[in-house]
């Protein structure tokens, strides 16, 4: 029954927008704290969160999006922001949370057999 969780449980997360699907930007960002809520209280954890493009400034800027990736991170969880996007919104040394990626990080996330791309 483990190897059966296992293999049903996602590898990577993958952000690349202000928050959750497009539309309003307020909501997207409620959709996405909801969605990490929901990997902290069913402790269902992909094993890296990665954040690209406008990702970054969701996870960033949002106080309450970057709080829940910082208890994802301390459960084991790898959180990934893209380098060149951190520079391109000058964000670089904004974040006390995860590591500053390529897009070799990126390419190996997307890569990975179980994605959820937000």
């Amino acid at each position: 029954m483990d190897s059966e969780k296992t293999s049903l449980c996602k590898q990577a997360v993958i952000v690349s927008r202000e928050g959750m699907g497009s539309g309003d930007h307020e909501l997207g960002l409620i959709l996405l704290r909801k969605y990490l809520t929901s990997d902290l209280e069913r402790d269902e954890r992909a094993e890296r969160y990665v954040f690209y493009n406008g990702g970054v400034k969701a996870a960033l800027l949002d106080a309450e999006v970057k709080s829940l990736l910082k208890q994802l991170e301390e459960r084991g969880a790898l959180v990934i922001f893209c380098g060149t996007c951190l520079d391109y919104f000058g964000l670089s040394t904004s974040h006390d949370i995860g590591r500053n990626g390529c897009m070799g990080d990126v390419r190996e996330s997307m890569a990975m057999e179980r994605v959820d791309y937000l």
